[in-house]
């Protein structure tokens, strides 16, 4: 890509301000004619193959997202809303260059991410992030695992989480995440202790032992979703 490929859509944008809609509406525009130049070399399959127990799933679950015009993956048609082995093998057939497609941004991200941070920290600079306690409704970690979730028959959430009250909010906080099923996980073993990080005990804990959880969480939910992975090859429920 050249610089001037690269700007495309930056017409008028302000070096004080970030304009996220417009950089919204332009960057897959960029990101598509990447792709198409875009020629898969080692690295590239050493990503693809490091991290398939998350990505499959979750390049399969946008390009479906996509060809259903962003709605949320409860409203998909029935097939594919409940991952039925047919409808998941055409829609990886019919939407196999917008998988593709999803999997090089990842790699991109990657590549792109682990530069600036090594620059960052060469120069001295540390970068802090934030890390989410759940996944949102409308991910593919739903989709592709509802199991670990506490859903009804429908796919719904039967509770989601939250916080209690406190300084900052009287009526506390109603975040909408869906909360994990510990009951399952304890059967699979990979609860690690925390199954009570769904309740408002859980939200008091010391700052020390929320991140601690909060970690904990995300390896074990990682593991699982790899356990499966590696067991079947698949999640389908058809």
């Amino acid at each position: 890509m050249t610089a001037q490929e690269c700007e495309y859509g930056c017409e008028g944008i302000r070096e004080d301000k970030i304009d996220y809609e417009k950089i919204y509406k332009t960057r897959f525009q960029i990101l598509e004619k990447a792709f198409s130049r875009f020629g898969e070399n080692d690295e590239y399959r050493a990503f693809v193959s490091e991290n398939q127990f998350w990505l499959e799933d979750y390049s399969l679950y946008m390009a479906i997202k996509d060809r259903n015009g962003g709605v949320s993956w409860n409203e998909w048609e029935e097939p594919l809303k409940n991952k039925e082995s047919q409808a998941i093998e055409n829609a990886k057939a019919e939407l196999s260059r917008q998988i593709a497609f999803y999997k090089f941004q990842q790699y991109e991200f990657d590549r792109q991410w682990k530069r600036l941070r090594s620059y960052a920290n060469e120069n001295g600079i540390e970068i802090i992030g934030d890390i989410p306690i759940y996944v949102a409704f409308d991910s593919a970690d739903t989709w592709s695992a509802p199991e670990m979730f506490r859903f009804n028959d429908a796919l719904e959430p039967i509770d989601v989480a939250g916080c209690p009250p406190d300084g900052f909010s009287q009526t506390g906080q109603l975040w909408g995440n869906p909360l994990y099923d510990w009951e399952y996980h304890k059967k699979q073993g990979t609860t690690g202790g925390f199954a009570g990080s769904n309740t408002v005990s859980g939200c008091m804990m010391s700052c020390g032992s929320i991140i601690s959880a909060v970690l904990m969480n995300i390896m074990l939910f990682r593991t699982e979703k790899k356990r499966q992975y590696t067991e079947s090859g698949c999640r389908d429920r058809g």
